[in-house]
C-alpha cells in the first residue's frame, strides 16, 4: 500500500494503484496527475490553509482561499470540492440550532436561514461544475475521470438520472475500479444495500483496494440492522480513516443499538 495526497482536498490517502478515489472528498484521480499538480508545493500549502480554516470553523476564510484555487484551475473537480465545503458550512450552521434557549429562540431562525442560503450556494456551484463537465465532454474531452466527476457532482446535487450518465462514460473507457466505486455509491443512493456490499467487496481486493469500501460495507450492514458486524468494521476502519462520515456512522450505531 502507498500513501498519496488528494489534489482537491489535501488529505493523505491510503492507495493501492495509480488510479484511486480520495477517502475524504471521494473524487477520483491518478497518481501522475496528482504529483504534477502538487509538484512545487504551492497547491499543497493552499489546501493546508483551507483545511486549517475548516478545522477552526472559519469557513468564510476557507472558502475565500479555495475559490482562488477553483478560479485558477477551472476544473469541475475543484468546483465540486468548493461545493462540499459549502455543505460543511451549512451543516455547521444547522448544528448551532438549539432548543434550550430562552424566549422565542430567534437565533435558531437565523441559523436555519443561513444554512438554507449556504446550501443553495453549494448547489449553484455544483450545477456550474456539472455544466462544465458537459461542455468538456461535448468538446471531445472525455475520460473516466471526467465521467466520475460528472457522476459524483450529480450525486451531491441529488440528480441520480444524470449521475447515471457519468457511469456510462466511465464504463465506455473500461476502468473497472472507477466503475465499481461509482456503482457502489449509486447503489447506496438507491438504498440497495446488498448491491452496495457486493460492489464494495470487489473494492477490497489488492488490485482494486479502496479503504472507503469498508465504510460502505459497514454503512450497508447498519442499514440492514446488523449493528454488531457494522461496528466491528467501523472500529477497525477508524484506525486508518478519520473522516466525519466514519465518526457519524459510529455515533448512529451506538445510538440505535446496545453494543
Amino acid at each position: 500500500m502507498n500513501r498519496a495526497t488528494c489534489v482537491y482536498c489535501g488529505h493523505e490517502n491510503i492507495t493501492a494503484g495509480d488510479v484511486w478515489v480520495c477517502n475524504y472528498c471521494e473524487m477520483a484521480m491518478n497518481s501522475a496527475n496528482a504529483m504534477s499538480k502538487l509538484g512545487d508545493g504551492t497547491l499543497q500549502e493552499s489546501l493546508k490553509a483551507v483545511n486549517g480554516g475548516i478545522s477552526a470553523g472559519n469557513f468564510d476564510a476557507a472558502l475565500a482561499e479555495y475559490e482562488k484555487l477553483a478560479a485558477k484551475y477551472k476544473e469541475p473537480q475543484f468546483y465540486y470540492r468548493e461545493g462540499l465545503i459549502c455543505f460543511q458550512q451549512s451543516n455547521a450552521e444547522v448544528e448551532q440550532v438549539r432548543y434550550d434557549r430562552k424566549g422565542f429562540m430567534e437565533e435558531n431562525a437565523v441559523h436555519r436561514a443561513n444554512a438554507s442560503k449556504i446550501e443553495s450556494k453549494a448547489k449553484t456551484i455544483l450545477y456550474k461544475a456539472s455544466v462544465l463537465c458537459q461542455t468538456e465532454m461535448k468538446s471531445g474531452i472525455e475520460d473516466p475521470f471526467l465521467g466520475f466527476a460528472y457522476f459524483m457532482i450529480n450525486v451531491k446535487i441529488g440528480n441520480l438520472k444524470t449521475a447515471k450518465d457519468g457511469i456510462a462514460v466511465i464504463d465506455k473507457h473500461g476502468n473497472a475500479y472507477l466503475s465499481g466505486y461509482a456503482n457502489m455509491v449509486f447503489s447506496a443512493e438507491l438504498g440497495r444495500y446488498w448491491d452496495v456490499i457486493a460492489h464494495a467487496n470487489a473494492l477490497t481486493k489488492s488490485d482494486m483496494f479502496s479503504p472507503n469500501a469498508y465504510y460502505y460495507i459497514a454503512w450497508a450492514l447498519f442499514k440492514l440492522r446488523r449493528h454488531r458486524e457494522s461496528m466491528h468494521i467501523v472500529r477497525e476502519l477508524e484506525k486508518y480513516i478519520k473522516t466525519g462520515s466514519v465518526y457519524a456512522l459510529m455515533h448512529d450505531i451506538q445510538k440505535t443499538s446496545t453494543i
